[in-house]
């Protein structure tokens, strides 16, 4: 019984071709994962990259935030759409 012959006549078409997404991230990750081993300073970098993204991200939203907070109080029938 062949389970995956009938799965894959009925798949969509992007469906056939999400193996080679998933082995490029593989590839991508086994690559970071090589030269954090070979330099680990690089993973203080990105630790440092990523926290300091999420940093400035968070700050934005809560700009926005008070932003619509202020523009509550003029109109309360207005729905806001992000």
């Amino acid at each position: 019984m062949n389970y995956f012959r009938s799965y894959h006549q009925y798949a969509p078409g992007w469906a056939s071709d999400s193996w080679k997404a998933t082995a490029f991230l593989a590839v991508f990750l086994l690559l970071v994962a090589f030269t954090i081993f070979v330099m680990p300073e690089i993973l203080a970098f990105l630790l440092a990259t990523f926290i300091m993204w999420a940093g400035i991200l968070l700050l934005i939203v809560a700009f926005k935030m008070r932003s619509l907070q202020k523009h509550r109080h003029y109109s309360t029938s207005q729905v806001i759409w992000f």
